[in-house]
């Protein structure tokens, strides 16, 4: 058990999906819907852009707050003793507007809505057991390069990892802890 060198540049940053609960220029446009809807008088059609300008502004300020806790968080964390793991697995799950749904709805959504979390296993300093930590997630082109001039026939045997199998996991002093996965040189 060794707490390693801190080299933050190599890390791949986790994808901040949850920024996708809505957005800020859907909110506006909802809003000048609404507007030009009393505007021309058109009352029913007014109170239909309402609440969908309200749903989509309430869905925008709890991503943007779960993506600001997420950030305090991980920068929190970038400030712990670091030690080495080793990734064990890999868990593919569907990640449709902002929302992390169970790995077995996989089969109902297509390859662009995957999301990624990463396990990983490492020695906790204060105790010295072996725990394992699950990752933020991390989208598949953040993980996966795909080579094109390949002869597989598969998209899946096309991806090639472009992370280490060793990952660094940031252990606070209370158990909390973090996973860092680190890009690996292309070849």
């Amino acid at each position: 058990m060794s707490v390693i060198e801190e080299k933050k540049e190599q890390y791949i940053d986790p994808a901040w999906g949850y920024k996708s609960g809505g957005y800020p220029i859907f909110v506006a446009v909802l809003g000048i819907a609404c507007i030009f809807a009393i505007v021309v008088k058109l009352y029913p059609m007014a109170v239909v852009w309402a609440v969908l300008f309200i749903l989509a502004l309430l869905s925008t300020l709890k991503a943007r707050k779960i993506k600001k806790e997420v950030m305090t968080f991980r920068d929190e964390m970038l400030t712990m003793p670091c030690v080495k793991g080793k990734v064990t697995n890999i868990e593919e799950r569907p990640f449709v507007f902002g929302m992390e749904l169970s790995p077995d709805k996989m089969k109902f959504f297509g390859p662009k809505t995957r999301a990624y979390r990463v396990y990983v296993s490492y020695e906790d300093p204060a105790t010295g057991m072996t725990k394992e930590v699950m990752s933020q997630l991390y989208d598949q082109h953040r993980l996966y390069t795909y080579d094109m001039k390949c002869e597989a026939r598969t998209v899946a045997e096309r991806r090639k990892a472009i992370f280490d199998e060793n990952a660094d996991v940031y252990v606070s002093s209370d158990g909390r802890a973090s996973v860092e996965l680190i890009s690996s040189p292309l070849t």
